[in-house]
């Protein structure tokens, strides 16, 4: 159902989100921020993302309002032959399941090392 506002379409009642969603099931690894954390990698993979963030697996609940870094193999070569990763930085807004929502505050693409070029960490 859309609904008219003032000239603007509002989508979706049901989808509160502002950004579109692309389901990207891809390799991805994620990790706590912070001096206080001796910061481990935990392999996962990428549920959905959007401009605004990330659902990923996660295997326990992560804590909501922590900072996190999550790094996403990404599937698009730059100048068809030198593989990225999506590297993100933000705060757990939500667990549901087996899954962590993070919203990103920061990210960038980074060259992927070559000892890994299918996308594992």
């Amino acid at each position: 159902l859309n609904t008219e506002n003032n000239g603007r379409d509002l989508g979706v009642i049901n989808d509160r989100r502002l950004r579109r969603r692309f389901p990207l099931q891809l390799p991805a690894a994620y990790r706590p921020i912070g001096p206080e954390l001796i910061s481990i990698w935990t392999t996962s993979e990428s549920r959905n993302i959007s401009s605004g963030g990330i659902l990923f697996g996660a295997y326990d609940d992560l804590p909501l309002g922590k900072e996190f870094e999550v790094w996403i193999a990404w599937p698009a070569l730059m100048d068809n032959c030198v593989a990225l990763n999506l590297v993100s930085k933000g705060i757990i807004v939500r667990n549901a399941g087996d899954n962590s929502a993070m919203c990103i505050k920061k990210h960038q693409f980074r060259t992927r090392s070559v000892s890994n070029p299918d996308g594992s960490f």
